[in-house]
C-alpha cells in the first residue's frame, strides 16, 4: 500500500492538534472573544481574523501565515455560515483550520 502526500500531511495535522491542543484551544478562544489572535513560532508567524456569522450574515475565517525571513507566505478564507453560529462548532471548526495552518507552516519552513 502506497501513501499520498496528502495522507503525510493529513498525519501531520492530527499530530499537530494532539501535540498543540492547549496553543490550539488558546488561539481559537481568543479568536471568538476578540475576533484576532496571532501566535509566531519558530517557523514563522500566523494570524487570524474571525468576523462571525450573524442571524443574517455570513462570517469568514482569514488566516494568515508568514514564514521567518518571508521566504514563503500563505492565506486561507473559510466562509462561515448558520451551521456555524453555535459557539462549539465555530471553536471545533476554527482550531481544526488553525491545526491545518501550523502544520503547513511547519512543513513550508522544513
Amino acid at each position: 500500500m502506497t501513501t499520498s502526500p496528502g495522507d503525510a500531511f493529513d498525519r501531520r495535522v492530527g499530530s499537530v492538534l494532539d501535540s498543540e491542543a492547549d496553543l490550539l484551544g488558546q488561539l481559537s478562544e481568543r479568536l471568538l472573544a476578540t475576533g484576532s489572535a496571532s501566535v509566531e513560532r519558530p517557523a514563522g508567524t500566523l494570524t487570524a481574523q474571525l468576523r462571525r456569522p450573524g442571524r443574517f450574515r455570513g462570517g469568514a475565517l482569514d488566516i494568515e501565515t508568514q514564514t521567518k525571513g518571508g521566504s514563503a507566505s500563505g492565506t486561507g478564507h473559510l466562509p462561515l455560515g448558520q451551521a456555524h453560529r453555535d459557539d462549539a462548532a465555530l471553536l471545533s471548526e476554527i482550531t481544526l483550520q488553525l491545526a491545518v495552518h501550523l502544520a503547513s507552516l511547519d512543513e513550508t519552513a522544513a
